[in-house]
């Protein structure tokens, strides 16, 4: 398999495959989620509504599409979605835990984000597509991961891979990148030093 593009978001310095895209001023999750999306020119309501950790997956996939060209090659379901963070959702579960106890008043729009995994339903709707869909809890960014499982999900399952790491705790530490395959039958191998690189590339 080979790597055809990929977004890195580190505290507040956005690079795409490995160059400076976009820098915000401030490295808080909010700030810098809403000035991104601004920069984007992106039109999608429903950005709004998302969690910190949708929003944060939902941004720079949407980089992704717009810079990668390879992207649009593959049917809304030949492309599977492979995340991971080592947080799950404690963001949105400590937002809803708060409604419950402090202000007596659970919030359904709170409690819609405490599954990790809502970040790939985000992503489905947003962009159509029906593929196979991982989310893992890890205790750290992990090459081999992401190496190993595409082995599962390419080719018998997937023809191209969208994978990120979406941690926001303690920094934003986002990481996603499209991988495609060579072949329709060849044993497919995701080179775990290449998505090593790619994520260590953070100057």
């Amino acid at each position: 398999m080979k790597i055809s593009g990929c977004c890195r978001i580190h505290q507040n310095k956005v690079l795409v495959n490995g160059k400076k895209y976009f820098a915000s001023d401030n490295s808080q999750h909010d700030e810098l989620s809403m000035q991104l999306y601004r920069f984007l020119k992106t039109e999608y309501p429903k950005f709004y509504k998302m969690d910190l950790l949708s929003k944060m997956g939902f941004l720079a996939t949407e980089i992704i599409c717009q810079t990668t060209s390879a992207i649009s090659k593959f049917a809304d379901d030949e492309i599977a979605l492979l995340f991971a963070n080592s947080h799950s959702c404690s963001e949105s579960d400590e937002r809803f835990n708060h409604s419950f106890k402090v202000e007596k008043s659970p919030s359904p729009a709170q409690f819609v984000y405490t599954l990790p995994n809502i970040l790939l339903g985000e992503l489905a709707i947003r962009n159509k597509w029906y593929g196979e869909n991982l989310f893992t809890l890890l205790p750290a960014f992990s090459a081999e991961y992401f190496s190993s499982q595409a082995g599962i999900f390419v080719p018998q399952k997937a023809k191209a891979l969208l994978c990120g790491w979406v941690n926001l705790f303690p920094v934003t530490d986002v990481f996603v990148f499209f991988a495609e395959s060579n072949s329709e039958t060849a044993q497919e191998i995701l080179d775990s030093k290449e998505i090593e690189h790619w994520y260590n590339n953070i100057k």
